[in-house]
Formats: structure tokens, sequence, C-alpha cells
């Protein structure tokens, strides 16, 4: 597949160049415009009709099924290349196989957003999880589920930070440096004690200490097909491969899952 398929990069460029420069000049820019339209993935509803074959892209020339077609159109082309790139064939061909289907009301799938706040003077960058779930009164909402701990800036434990043993003879007066020093708290507390970064985000907002200014990026992240992590982002420029595309593809284990959610999303082992 991949030797007889070698000159199919750029899959839909060429095919689609060569047609629009049929015709006349005043009529170019009005083609080009209509088949960007038509080739873009404007919406992330768009791309799982796409993916779900409810919605399909035709290219006749090529000697592809529908369903190979539609899933190729929708990985990033800047990023990979269908001629050496075996895993995106690999993913494709399991996808058209086996009929797997993907949408809004799968469980597994969240969101990270790099949010832009603002603290006095300085603008600060926050990246939270959002998790897609199912209320219970069965309607679909997000919640913000997780924080990358280190968009906060908190201070670290300093090990040589410690209330002295025989401190309650003088009524535990080092209590006094614990909290006037502020910077180092989280030292005088047990080796084993982790803050809960998002209740500490949403009471640091609660206070206006944290304003909110704009959403800067989203990457979704699909975890819902067996085996296989999609990453998703929105790439916006004038070629006919933009829109939200499929960024990153790896193979993943259940229990790889499990790990990049509580690490990589920052997500609490009961929400999974």
């Amino acid at each position: 597949m991949i030797v007889r398929l070698k000159h199919v990069i750029p899959l839909f460029i060429l095919i689609v160049f060569t047609t629009i420069c049929k015709a006349q000049p005043s009529d170019l820019y009005d083609q080009y415009l209509q088949k960007k339209i038509y080739y873009e993935v404007k919406q992330l509803s768009q791309f799982f009709e796409r993916f779900n074959m409810s919605d399909t892209v035709r290219i006749d020339s090529l000697s592809l099924s529908q369903c190979q077609i539609n899933i190729l159109s929708l990985f990033d082309m800047q990023k990979y290349n269908f001629a050496t790139d075996s895993i995106v064939w690999e993913f494709t061909n399991y996808i058209c196989e086996s009929g797997v289907r993907i949408g809004y009301e799968n469980q597994d799938w969240y969101s990270t957003a790099t949010a832009v706040f603002q603290e006095n003077n300085a603008e600060r960058k926050i990246e939270l999880t959002l998790s897609h779930v199912r209320d219970t009164s069965g309607y679909y909402k997000w919640i913000i589920a997780g924080i990358n701990p280190t968009s906060l800036l908190l201070s670290e434990k300093v090990s040589d930070i410690a209330i002295s043993p025989l401190n309650n003879e003088i009524n535990f007066i080092d209590l006094s440096k614990a909290f006037s020093g502020k910077k180092n708290l989280s030292s005088y507390t047990s080796s084993t004690f982790t803050p809960d970064y998002l209740s500490i985000f949403l009471s640091l907002v609660e206070r206006n200490i944290l304003k909110f200014v704009q959403i800067e990026n989203v990457t979704y992240h699909l975890l819902q097909i067996d085996g296989w992590l999609l990453k998703i982002q929105f790439q916006n420029r004038i070629d006919f491969n933009s829109g939200w595309l499929i960024t990153d593809i790896v193979k993943m284990s259940k229990e790889d899952k499990n790990i990049y959610r509580v690490q990589f999303l920052n997500l609490k082992s009961e929400l999974q």
C-alpha cells in the first residue's frame, strides 16, 4: 500500500490545483475558495462526521476506498508523510476494517485549553483540562477537571525547613515563621502531601487574584479508540489541508492511557 501510493503526497492539493488551473483567471479565486471550504475541517463536529462517514470528500482519481480517503483527509499533511509514516496506514486500515465510530457521547475524550489570565500587571498562561461528561439528567457537558500544576508557579518543598521537635514546649512558636513566610508553607506539611492544584486555582480566580483574559489555543485528546491516542488541533492556513486535523497519533495500551490521563492531562484517579 505504501509503495503503491508513494506519489499520493500532497494527497489532495495536486488534484485540486490541476482542476482549478483549467478555469478562467477571473474564476480562479472563487474556485480556490470553494475547494478550500470543501476540504477544510471547519468544526470539530465536521471532524466526527467525516471520521464516521456521514460526511464524505470525493477524489475519484485515487484508487482508495471512500473510508480511506476520509480518514487520510483528517491528518495534518505537513506533519505526516503518507509515503513513510506506516502508522498512518495502520490506523486508517484499522478504522476502515473495524468500522469504529467516535462521537460526543463517548466519555473518554478531553480537551486542554491554554487560558490567559492577568495577575497584577502580568499575564500568566494556565493549561486547563476539560472533561466531557454526562450528568445525572442525561445531558452532556464540559467540566474543568484538571490543571497543569507547573503553570501555577507554586513554590516547591524545601527539605531543611521544619518545625523543631521540641516546639511544643514553647507553644509551637515556629508556626509564626511558617505563616509569615508563606512562600515555603507547603514545606511544613507531610512529605506525602500533594496539594489540590485545581482547588488552589479556583480560589485564586474567586478571590480575583487571577483575572481571565482569553483562551489562546485548544487541543483535543481522543482516547476512546481502543489501542490509540489522537490529538486534534486547529491548523489555520491557506491550503486545503486545514482546520481540525490529527496532529499526533500514538499506539497506546489501556495501562498507558491511564498514565497519560494522570501525568499529562492532570486528572485525578477517581475521574477515570
